[in-house]
């Protein structure tokens, strides 16, 4: 009964956060990559400004804990009518990992500025900031409208 009930509210809410699930499966896989390269910031100085900030395996745990909250804010996102915080979270969890692809997107930046390179890393890394205050909108939105949750 409960794994239909839980099928049915992603089901039905699919649609209207499709963005937000598309995002999980870009934090997951930088935090798999951070998690299993623990030495990757010293592959290349564009990683400096980020490794600066955390250490690889502190980074991979902020996307997998991205990853997880914002897995439990769309699962139970109008599934469980009592749960009125599901925007809420949608909305923190936007607003923090947009923080984090922006960290990512900083380092790259720094070095497209400065000799040209990485040009494309920092469009992609861009884009993903796009996304998440596009995400963010969203969540905003519902609140405004009184915490609905479709």
């Amino acid at each position: 009964m409960i794994l239909l009930r839980l099928k049915r509210g992603i089901r039905d809410h699919f649609p209207a956060r499709q963005l937000e699930w598309t995002m999980i499966y870009p934090a997951f896989m930088v935090g798999l990559a951070l998690h299993f390269q623990p030495q990757l910031f010293d592959t290349s100085s564009a990683y400096g400004p980020a490794a600066r900030w955390f250490e690889e395996s502190t980074w991979a745990l902020l996307f997998f804990v991205i990853v997880a909250l914002r897995l439990v804010a769309l699962i139970v996102n109008g599934t469980f009518a009592v749960f009125r915080w599901a925007p809420h979270i949608r909305l923190a969890v936007s607003i923090l990992s947009a923080m984090a692809w922006s960290q990512l997107c900083f380092c790259f930046a720094i070095l497209w500025i400065e000799d040209g390179r990485a040009t494309f890393l920092t469009i992609m890394l861009s884009s993903a900031v796009l996304m998440e205050i596009i995400n963010a909108f969203r969540a905003s939105r519902d609140l405004a409208e009184g915490g609905r949750v479709a």
